[in-house]
């Protein structure tokens, strides 16, 4: 791969934390007999599966890679059912949309590979937004100013739409 950036997840995020610590306060609850009754085990079960959700879906966002080539764009993840790989050439990137949600920021990449229409829905990087900007030769939609990448607005809501014209 000639000029490959290859962009993955710092770490994995909080929602791993919290999903460990509810799976260990149920087997501690449930080692130290402290539910006998049925609707302790309900309410335990349902913290259980909560916990075992976050913690499945904080691996699955933190195994994903993003890699911006020459060619195109590719978006790997091991932990997907459906297809642990995607490939998108420049022309079949559509458009990417950036949320920014107060302190929230999140990016959907579109891509149109007939027959089918994906899209994918990564954490926000800068770096990587300004690499699909330029290597897709997208343009900031019409009536819309493309913002400063590094100093986002910290307040309110906003999205901000690149396309192909």
């Amino acid at each position: 791969m000639n000029n490959a950036i290859i962009f993955e997840p710092r770490s994995i995020n909080g929602k791993f934390a919290t999903g460990f610590a509810l799976l260990l306060g149920c087997f501690l609850a449930w080692i130290s007999g402290l539910i006998t009754e049925a609707m302790g085990i309900l309410v335990l079960s349902i913290a259980g599966f909560l916990g075992l959700y976050a913690i499945l879906d904080a691996l699955y966002v933190s195994s994903r890679k993003v890699i911006v080539t020459d060619q195109g764009l590719t978006i790997s993840n091991p932990l997907r059912l459906w297809g642990t790989r995607q490939d998108f050439g420049w022309d079949e990137v559509k458009q990417l949309e950036l949320s920014v949600r107060d302190e929230q920021r999140s990016m959907r990449i579109k891509a149109d590979k007939l027959p089918n229409y994906y899209y994918e829905d990564v954490p926000y990087d800068p770096e990587l937004l300004q690499a699909v900007v330029t290597r897709g030769k997208l343009k900031p939609v019409k009536g819309a100013e493309a913002p400063t990448l590094t100093a986002l607005p910290n307040e309110g809501k906003a999205v901000y739409r690149w396309a192909k014209k």
